[in-house]
């Protein structure tokens, strides 16, 4: 029975490691293919080996000039502050209703 539980530790030992060389020649954290093939063996060498390349992923973001990057920063301030007033009024809304069914309920 004892060596059953050796022979787990060392297959998934052996996953995690072969998930760890996986995911660094992807271009991944070697700490995330090293815990995936850990907890999911065989399943999760697999996993790490149909994931993206990182590399291929940092090309793809699009590249901004500093005005189109200050533009894009301020339409965000805007949406944030009509967030919190909307925020707001939604709050004062709701203490508003739970304050009159708490008078009703009274009466």
């Amino acid at each position: 029975m004892e060596d059953i539980w050796l022979y787990a530790l060392l297959v998934c030992l052996v996953t995690g490691f072969l998930g760890r060389y996986v995911a660094i020649q992807k271009g991944r954290d070697a700490s995330e293919g090293f815990l995936i093939g850990l907890l999911f063996n065989l399943l999760g060498v697999l996993i790490i080996s149909l994931l993206p390349n990182k590399e291929i992923q940092k090309q793809k973001e699009p590249q901004f000039s500093d005005e189109e990057l200050k533009a894009q920063k301020e339409k965000a301030d805007r949406i944030n502050k009509k967030n919190i007033k909307t925020g707001n009024i939604l709050l004062v809304i709701v203490i508003l209703l739970i304050l009159a069914a708490f008078f009703f309920n009274k009466q």
